[in-house]
């Protein structure tokens, strides 16, 4: 009797284990459920079966993803629904820890047109690399993975820079804050009275350092304008940089025979967060100085003293600006002393080089020579940091006495 009540005990277990195990499967299967249910939810308007059309120019757009599965879906969206069909899409997403991966893999089963990858890449210079390598397209766009684009942004890009036989294409843009996308039915503005300008390169190039910032920031991204390939025939961004813009599109412009501007509204840069939001000092911060002595390296190859010198002022610009950043983040950089040593110094030489050029060339100084009104903002700066910390220093002191 005992060993018969034990086998059926111990059957009794097994079952009650069995049904242990299936419970928790079937729980784990609702919480993954659960964290695929917004993905499940997404909703494609139209199942695209087109295939490429060789007839047409084909265009490259290349996209690159990390960590905005939130946005991602608006993104593809408005590249697969644009009214120019021939497109090549490229989708490379860095990884990310986020859903972007299933966004992109749903965009990807239903859509022929799209290519999709999913590596390790170090910066997002790199992933556009792997992306100018693997597009096939007759032209190329670059979308950043949080950004939208008008449903004719295509059409329209590829419009002008044929009827003007251009070889890159650019549109306005417009920011827009992170809580609006697409899905909330936004449409970028659009001018009442279309302005199209041609330049030669060494206007778009002078643009790069206009005394307007909007200027500046328009002409330099990558990501509002429409190339021809061969213009990255034998041009590539710097492997594991920051502002891959600011070291490229300069070079760009200069393969360029023409190129051709729009004030059309066609793009919408997604602002997601803010510099002040950050808890640390990102290093790659300083990889824009060394983009800014290629500008000035590049400027003396060309013999050219205006540009030189305009240049020269955007640079102590920005050290002045870097200057007052990695203040705000002292205790989160690293050789924070030498840094800023080096940084003081190489604006005292560019300071005192612009004086030469200007001495030089009377022509380049102007009634507000602005490298000088830097230099004085950068010492007048200096001045309060050093006081702020002298202040500091007598305050600490006076605390720990009392404390004794």
């Amino acid at each position: 009797m005992y060993n018969k009540n034990s086998k059926n005990n111990s059957k009794k277990s097994s079952n009650n284990n069995k049904i242990k195990t299936v419970k928790s499967k079937t729980l784990a299967e609702q919480k993954n459920n659960e964290k695929n249910k917004s993905i499940n939810e997404l909703t494609i308007r139209k199942t695209n079966t087109k295939k490429i059309d060789r007839k047409k120019p084909l265009v490259s757009v290349i996209v690159t993803i990390c960590n905005t599965a939130h946005l991602l879906h608006s993104c593809i969206e408005s590249i697969v629904e644009q009214t120019y069909t021939n497109l090549e899409i490229i989708l490379i997403d860095n990884y990310s820890i986020d859903l972007s991966y299933k966004v992109c893999e749903k965009f990807a089963n239903k859509d022929k047109r799209i290519k999709f990858t999913c590596d390790v890449f170090k910066s997002e210079s790199d992933m556009r690399n792997y992306g100018l390598n693997q597009a096939t397209g007759d032209y190329i766009t670059f979308v950043s993975g949080s950004d939208f684009i008008s449903l004719n942004y295509i059409e329209y890009q590829l419009e002008i820079i044929q009827k003007y036989d251009a070889d890159i294409s650019e549109c306005e843009f417009i920011k827009v804050p992170e809580i609006v996308s697409a899905e909330n039915s936004f449409e970028p503005p659009k001018q009442n009275v279309e302005r199209i300008t041609e330049l030669l390169p060494w206007q778009a190039i002078e643009n790069l350092h206009s005394v307007s910032h909007n200027t500046c920031v328009r002409t330099v991204v990558l990501w509002n304008k429409l190339y021809k390939r061969f213009i990255f025939d034998d041009i590539r961004f710097p492997e594991d940089k920051r502002f891959e813009d600011e070291f490229t599109t300069y070079k760009l412009f200069r393969k360029a025979k023409k190129i051709v501007c729009s004030n059309q509204i066609l793009y919408a840069y997604i602002q997601i967060g803010t510099f002040k939001n950050r808890s640390f000092y990102d290093e790659h911060r300083l990889d824009i100085l060394e983009a800014y002595e290629n500008y000035m390296k590049f400027f003396k190859e060309m013999k050219s003293p205006y540009m030189l010198e305009r240049a020269g002022r955007r640079y102590l610009r920005i050290m002045l600006i870097i200057r007052k950043e990695i203040s705000a983040f002292d205790k989160h950089l690293p050789d924070k002393r030498d840094t800023i040593k080096r940084l003081d110094s190489r604006f005292k030489t560019i300071y005192n080089y612009l004086n030469v050029l200007c001495d030089k060339y009377p022509y380049l100084a102007d009634n507000k020579p602005l490298h000088k009104i830097y230099y004085n903002k950068y010492n007048a700066y200096i001045k309060i940091i050093q006081e702020f910390n002298q202040e500091n220093l007598k305050y600490e002191h006076n605390r720990r006495r009392q404390s004794l």
